[in-house]
Protein backbone atom coordinates (compact mmCIF):
# COMPACT_ATOMS: atom_id res chain seq x y z
CA UNK A 1 0.00 0.00 0.00
CA UNK A 2 1.55 3.61 -0.73
CA UNK A 3 1.10 6.73 0.91
CA UNK A 4 1.68 10.10 -0.73
CA UNK A 5 3.03 12.73 2.09
CA UNK A 6 4.36 16.24 0.42
CA UNK A 7 5.89 14.62 -2.54
CA UNK A 8 7.46 11.44 -0.43
CA UNK A 9 5.98 8.38 -1.91
CA UNK A 10 6.57 5.73 0.76
CA UNK A 11 6.21 2.21 -0.94
CA UNK A 12 4.73 -0.48 2.11
CA UNK A 13 5.03 -4.20 0.70
CA UNK A 14 2.64 -6.85 1.28
CA UNK A 15 2.74 -10.63 1.09
CA UNK A 16 1.77 -10.96 -2.83
CA UNK A 17 4.94 -8.53 -3.16
CA UNK A 18 6.54 -10.68 -0.99
CA UNK A 19 5.47 -13.85 -2.57
CA UNK A 20 6.46 -12.28 -6.36
CA UNK A 21 9.77 -11.62 -5.42
CA UNK A 22 10.58 -14.91 -4.33
CA UNK A 23 11.40 -16.72 -7.82
CA UNK A 24 13.90 -14.09 -8.83
CA UNK A 25 15.39 -14.62 -5.42
CA UNK A 26 15.26 -17.83 -6.37
CA UNK A 27 17.30 -17.83 -9.77
CA UNK A 28 19.84 -15.34 -8.64
CA UNK A 29 20.62 -18.00 -5.86
CA UNK A 30 20.77 -20.36 -9.07
CA UNK A 31 22.76 -18.33 -10.88
CA UNK A 32 24.94 -17.25 -8.29
CA UNK A 33 25.38 -21.16 -7.47
CA UNK A 34 26.23 -21.94 -11.05
CA UNK A 35 28.86 -19.37 -11.23
CA UNK A 36 30.42 -20.61 -8.09
CA UNK A 37 30.14 -24.61 -9.15
CA UNK A 38 31.94 -23.03 -12.73
CA UNK A 39 34.74 -20.86 -10.66
CA UNK A 40 35.02 -24.11 -8.47
CA UNK A 41 35.02 -26.50 -11.77
CA UNK A 42 37.47 -23.87 -13.17
CA UNK A 43 39.74 -24.28 -10.35
CA UNK A 44 39.88 -27.96 -10.14
CA UNK A 45 41.24 -27.48 -14.07
CA UNK A 46 44.47 -28.90 -13.31
CA UNK A 47 47.51 -26.01 -12.96
CA UNK A 48 49.83 -28.10 -15.34
CA UNK A 49 47.12 -27.20 -17.84
CA UNK A 50 46.82 -23.91 -17.42
CA UNK A 51 50.48 -23.37 -17.81
CA UNK A 52 50.09 -25.05 -21.20
CA UNK A 53 47.44 -22.64 -22.31
CA UNK A 54 49.77 -19.71 -20.89
CA UNK A 55 52.49 -21.26 -22.27
CA UNK A 56 50.45 -21.27 -25.63
CA UNK A 57 49.19 -17.53 -25.62
CA UNK A 58 52.83 -16.73 -24.97
CA UNK A 59 54.13 -18.26 -27.70
CA UNK A 60 51.34 -17.11 -30.41
CA UNK A 61 52.01 -13.67 -29.07
CA UNK A 62 55.82 -13.76 -29.46
CA UNK A 63 55.46 -15.81 -32.88
CA UNK A 64 53.12 -12.50 -33.86
CA UNK A 65 55.36 -9.80 -32.17
CA UNK A 66 58.06 -11.67 -34.33
CA UNK A 67 56.24 -11.53 -37.31
CA UNK A 68 54.70 -8.43 -36.97
CA UNK A 69 58.57 -7.44 -36.27
CA UNK A 70 59.90 -9.05 -39.23
CA UNK A 71 57.03 -7.39 -41.75
CA UNK A 72 58.40 -4.26 -40.07
CA UNK A 73 62.02 -4.80 -40.68
CA UNK A 74 60.92 -6.07 -44.47
CA UNK A 75 59.04 -2.88 -44.63
CA UNK A 76 61.91 -0.54 -43.55
CA UNK A 77 64.23 -2.70 -45.25
CA UNK A 78 62.09 -2.35 -48.73
CA UNK A 79 62.03 1.38 -47.56
CA UNK A 80 65.69 2.25 -47.29
CA UNK A 81 66.52 0.65 -50.46
CA UNK A 82 63.50 2.39 -51.85
CA UNK A 83 65.15 5.36 -51.07
CA UNK A 84 69.00 4.51 -51.88
CA UNK A 85 67.36 3.74 -55.34
CA UNK A 86 65.52 7.72 -55.29
CA UNK A 87 69.03 8.86 -53.67
CA UNK A 88 70.81 6.67 -56.66
CA UNK A 89 68.45 8.39 -59.33
CA UNK A 90 68.32 11.36 -57.97
CA UNK A 91 71.93 11.66 -57.76
CA UNK A 92 72.02 10.09 -61.41
CA UNK A 93 69.57 12.53 -62.63
CA UNK A 94 71.39 15.89 -60.94
CA UNK A 95 75.15 14.43 -62.39
CA UNK A 96 74.40 13.18 -65.56
CA UNK A 97 72.27 16.66 -65.50
CA UNK A 98 75.14 18.25 -65.01
CA UNK A 99 77.27 15.69 -67.34
CA UNK A 100 75.09 16.67 -70.19
CA UNK A 101 75.20 20.08 -69.61
CA UNK A 102 78.24 19.67 -70.14
CA UNK A 103 78.99 17.51 -72.56
CA UNK A 104 76.10 19.91 -74.89
CA UNK A 105 78.42 22.87 -74.34
CA UNK A 106 81.47 21.12 -75.07
CA UNK A 107 79.55 19.72 -78.26
CA UNK A 108 78.05 22.97 -79.07
CA UNK A 109 81.50 24.39 -78.82
CA UNK A 110 82.53 21.46 -80.49
CA UNK A 111 79.89 21.53 -83.40
CA UNK A 112 80.49 25.46 -83.67
CA UNK A 113 84.26 25.00 -84.14
CA UNK A 114 83.73 21.81 -87.06
CA UNK A 115 80.96 24.19 -88.51
CA UNK A 116 83.26 27.18 -88.72
CA UNK A 117 86.32 24.86 -89.43
CA UNK A 118 83.91 23.46 -92.22
CA UNK A 119 82.48 26.80 -93.23
CA UNK A 120 86.28 27.83 -93.54
CA UNK A 121 87.52 24.91 -95.25
CA UNK A 122 84.11 25.19 -97.94
CA UNK A 123 84.99 28.99 -98.36
CA UNK A 124 89.04 28.25 -99.36
CA UNK A 125 87.63 24.99 -101.42
CA UNK A 126 85.24 27.00 -103.04
CA UNK A 127 87.64 30.06 -103.62
CA UNK A 128 90.42 27.47 -105.34
CA UNK A 129 87.75 26.54 -107.24
CA UNK A 130 86.64 29.11 -108.83
CA UNK A 131 90.17 30.16 -109.46
CA UNK A 132 90.80 26.61 -110.98
CA UNK A 133 87.55 27.48 -113.11
CA UNK A 134 88.69 30.86 -114.08
CA UNK A 135 92.12 29.05 -115.08
CA UNK A 136 90.80 26.18 -116.85
CA UNK A 137 88.42 29.31 -118.45
CA UNK A 138 91.40 30.90 -119.48
CA UNK A 139 93.21 27.74 -120.24
CA UNK A 140 90.06 26.46 -122.44
CA UNK A 141 89.97 30.32 -124.22
CA UNK A 142 94.06 29.66 -124.93
CA UNK A 143 93.12 26.38 -126.23
CA UNK A 144 90.57 27.65 -128.84
CA UNK A 145 92.27 30.36 -129.87
CA UNK A 146 95.55 28.36 -130.32
CA UNK A 147 93.25 25.63 -132.20
CA UNK A 148 91.69 28.70 -133.88
CA UNK A 149 95.07 29.94 -135.14
CA UNK A 150 96.68 26.32 -135.35
CA UNK A 151 93.17 25.89 -138.08
CA UNK A 152 93.95 29.21 -139.96
CA UNK A 153 97.23 28.54 -140.17
CA UNK A 154 97.01 24.90 -141.34
CA UNK A 155 94.31 26.86 -143.97
CA UNK A 156 96.73 29.08 -144.65
CA UNK A 157 99.50 26.83 -144.92
CA UNK A 158 97.40 24.59 -147.36
CA UNK A 159 96.42 27.44 -149.67
CA UNK A 160 99.98 28.28 -149.47
CA UNK A 161 101.40 24.55 -150.17
CA UNK A 162 98.16 24.29 -153.31
CA UNK A 163 99.19 27.75 -154.35
CA UNK A 164 101.10 27.60 -157.47
CA UNK A 165 103.59 29.93 -159.47
CA UNK A 166 103.83 29.61 -163.13
CA UNK A 167 107.69 29.88 -164.94
CA UNK A 168 107.32 30.77 -168.41
CA UNK A 169 110.34 30.65 -171.01
CA UNK A 170 108.93 32.84 -174.18
CA UNK A 171 112.72 31.94 -175.80
CA UNK A 172 113.21 28.25 -175.48
CA UNK A 173 109.37 28.13 -175.33
CA UNK A 174 108.00 26.12 -172.65
CA UNK A 175 106.32 26.57 -169.22
CA UNK A 176 104.94 24.77 -165.99
CA UNK A 177 103.44 25.65 -162.76
CA UNK A 178 105.74 25.01 -159.19
CA UNK A 179 104.82 25.10 -155.39
CA UNK A 180 104.87 28.86 -154.56
CA UNK A 181 106.92 27.75 -151.62
CA UNK A 182 109.59 27.04 -153.61
CA UNK A 183 109.98 30.86 -154.34
CA UNK A 184 111.69 32.56 -157.61
CA UNK A 185 112.25 30.38 -160.74
CA UNK A 186 115.28 31.56 -162.38
CA UNK A 187 118.20 30.19 -164.70
CA UNK A 188 121.46 30.50 -165.97
CA UNK A 189 122.73 29.73 -169.03
CA UNK A 190 126.10 28.41 -169.50
CA UNK A 191 128.48 29.38 -173.01
CA UNK A 192 130.97 27.31 -173.46
CA UNK A 193 133.14 27.07 -176.38
CA UNK A 194 131.03 24.62 -177.67
CA UNK A 195 128.17 25.45 -177.27
CA UNK A 196 125.35 26.39 -174.50
CA UNK A 197 123.59 24.79 -171.51
CA UNK A 198 121.34 26.53 -168.75
CA UNK A 199 120.22 25.47 -165.15
CA UNK A 200 116.57 26.38 -163.76
CA UNK A 201 116.96 26.92 -159.95
CA UNK A 202 114.54 28.05 -157.02
CA UNK A 203 115.18 30.63 -154.65
CA UNK A 204 113.76 28.56 -151.75
CA UNK A 205 114.19 25.04 -152.66
CA UNK A 206 117.54 24.10 -154.14
CA UNK A 207 117.31 20.12 -154.19
CA UNK A 208 114.82 20.82 -157.31
CA UNK A 209 116.68 21.84 -160.52
CA UNK A 210 116.01 21.76 -164.34
CA UNK A 211 118.50 22.62 -167.41
CA UNK A 212 119.20 21.51 -171.22
CA UNK A 213 121.88 22.09 -173.72
CA UNK A 214 121.67 23.78 -177.05
CA UNK A 215 121.82 21.37 -179.88
CA UNK A 216 125.50 22.56 -180.67
CA UNK A 217 126.71 21.61 -177.02
CA UNK A 218 129.62 19.26 -176.88
CA UNK A 219 130.78 18.11 -173.58
CA UNK A 220 134.33 18.33 -173.48
CA UNK A 221 134.86 16.90 -170.12
CA UNK A 222 137.26 13.10 -170.20
CA UNK A 223 135.33 11.78 -167.44
CA UNK A 224 132.48 8.33 -168.69
CA UNK A 225 129.74 10.07 -166.54
CA UNK A 226 126.97 12.35 -168.24
CA UNK A 227 125.19 15.34 -166.18
CA UNK A 228 121.56 14.37 -166.68
CA UNK A 229 120.53 17.95 -167.27
CA UNK A 230 123.15 18.46 -170.35
CA UNK A 231 120.29 17.06 -172.30
CA UNK A 232 118.02 17.42 -175.94
CA UNK A 233 115.51 15.56 -174.42
CA UNK A 234 114.41 12.15 -176.08
CA UNK A 235 113.43 9.98 -178.66
CA UNK A 236 111.18 7.62 -179.40
CA UNK A 237 112.12 4.64 -182.37
CA UNK A 238 109.79 1.86 -182.64
CA UNK A 239 108.03 2.42 -179.32
CA UNK A 240 111.80 2.62 -177.54
CA UNK A 241 112.61 5.74 -175.54
CA UNK A 242 116.16 6.47 -176.11
CA UNK A 243 118.14 9.59 -173.96
CA UNK A 244 119.59 11.89 -176.03
CA UNK A 245 122.94 14.11 -174.58
CA UNK A 246 123.85 16.89 -175.82
CA UNK A 247 126.26 17.32 -179.32
CA UNK A 248 124.52 14.06 -180.03
CA UNK A 249 121.39 13.73 -182.84
CA UNK A 250 119.26 10.81 -182.44
CA UNK A 251 121.50 8.73 -180.49
CA UNK A 252 120.49 5.33 -179.52
CA UNK A 253 123.14 4.72 -177.01
CA UNK A 254 121.47 4.90 -173.66
CA UNK A 255 118.17 3.31 -174.07
CA UNK A 256 115.07 3.84 -171.26
CA UNK A 257 112.40 2.63 -169.73
CA UNK A 258 110.42 5.04 -168.38
CA UNK A 259 109.14 4.40 -164.56
CA UNK A 260 106.04 6.14 -165.58
CA UNK A 261 104.64 8.37 -168.56
CA UNK A 262 103.52 11.58 -167.69
CA UNK A 263 101.36 13.25 -170.18
CA UNK A 264 100.34 17.00 -170.61
CA UNK A 265 98.41 18.80 -172.91
CA UNK A 266 100.02 18.72 -176.59
CA UNK A 267 103.04 15.78 -175.25
CA UNK A 268 104.29 13.39 -172.45
CA UNK A 269 107.07 13.34 -169.93
CA UNK A 270 109.19 10.20 -168.92
CA UNK A 271 109.16 9.91 -165.09
CA UNK A 272 112.91 8.19 -164.71
CA UNK A 273 114.98 7.01 -161.75
CA UNK A 274 118.65 5.16 -161.76
CA UNK A 275 117.23 1.95 -163.07
CA UNK A 276 115.32 3.32 -165.85
CA UNK A 277 118.41 3.48 -167.94
CA UNK A 278 119.13 0.35 -169.83
CA UNK A 279 121.83 -1.83 -169.60
CA UNK A 280 123.66 0.85 -166.76
CA UNK A 281 124.40 -0.74 -163.88
CA UNK A 282 127.42 -0.21 -161.60
CA UNK A 283 130.12 -2.80 -163.85
CA UNK A 284 128.73 -0.43 -166.59
CA UNK A 285 130.19 2.46 -165.05
CA UNK A 286 133.59 0.40 -163.56
CA UNK A 287 134.19 -0.26 -167.25
CA UNK A 288 134.65 2.80 -167.96
CA UNK A 289 132.20 3.22 -170.71
CA UNK A 290 129.72 6.30 -170.67
CA UNK A 291 126.61 6.54 -168.73
CA UNK A 292 124.13 9.38 -167.58
CA UNK A 293 124.73 10.31 -163.67
CA UNK A 294 120.95 10.63 -162.27
CA UNK A 295 122.28 8.95 -158.45
CA UNK A 296 119.73 8.23 -156.45
CA UNK A 297 117.45 11.08 -157.56
CA UNK A 298 113.95 10.97 -159.70
CA UNK A 299 113.91 12.87 -162.86
CA UNK A 300 111.38 14.30 -165.39
CA UNK A 301 112.14 14.69 -169.14
CA UNK A 302 110.36 15.93 -171.87
CA UNK A 303 110.64 18.05 -175.71
CA UNK A 304 110.41 21.12 -176.89
CA UNK A 305 109.93 22.31 -180.35
CA UNK A 306 112.79 24.90 -180.73
CA UNK A 307 115.53 25.04 -182.98
CA UNK A 308 118.18 25.46 -180.71
CA UNK A 309 117.04 23.97 -177.68
CA UNK A 310 115.00 20.43 -178.06
CA UNK A 311 114.77 19.16 -174.52
CA UNK A 312 114.26 20.11 -170.93
CA UNK A 313 115.54 17.90 -167.92
CA UNK A 314 114.21 18.23 -164.04
CA UNK A 315 116.13 16.18 -161.63
CA UNK A 316 113.90 16.03 -157.84
CA UNK A 317 116.52 15.69 -155.02
CA UNK A 318 114.66 15.81 -151.94
CA UNK A 319 111.15 13.98 -151.74
CA UNK A 320 110.36 15.53 -148.42
CA UNK A 321 110.35 19.08 -150.37
CA UNK A 322 108.57 17.42 -152.93
CA UNK A 323 106.84 14.30 -153.24
CA UNK A 324 107.05 11.81 -156.26
CA UNK A 325 103.44 12.92 -156.27
CA UNK A 326 104.09 16.17 -156.43
CA UNK A 327 106.70 16.43 -158.66
CA UNK A 328 103.95 14.26 -161.03
CA UNK A 329 101.75 16.53 -160.61
CA UNK A 330 104.06 19.58 -161.97
CA UNK A 331 105.09 17.43 -165.03
CA UNK A 332 101.42 17.44 -165.99
CA UNK A 333 101.35 21.16 -166.04
CA UNK A 334 104.00 21.45 -168.74
CA UNK A 335 103.15 23.71 -172.02
CA UNK A 336 105.56 23.59 -175.21
CA UNK A 337 104.81 26.39 -177.63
Amino acid sequence: MGIKMDGVKISVSNEADNQEEKPSSAKASSDAKAMADKTAGEARKPVKEKAVVRKKAVRKRVIKEAAAGAKTEKREKERGILTMIISIFVTALVVGGAIYAWQSKVAEMGAEKISSDARSTRQEFEKRLDNLKKKLSGTEKEKEELLKTKQELEEKAKLLKDAKKSYVNDEMGFSFLYPAIFGEAEIETIETATGTKFIGKFSKNDKLIFGGASTNYERVSTSTAMDFIDTRGFIDEKNKYYYQPGGMDKNTDFEIQPAKIVGYRGGEALLLDKKSFVGQDEFTENAGKPFVNIDENLGGLFNLKKDEYKGVAFVNMDFGLMSIEAFTEMLKTIEVK
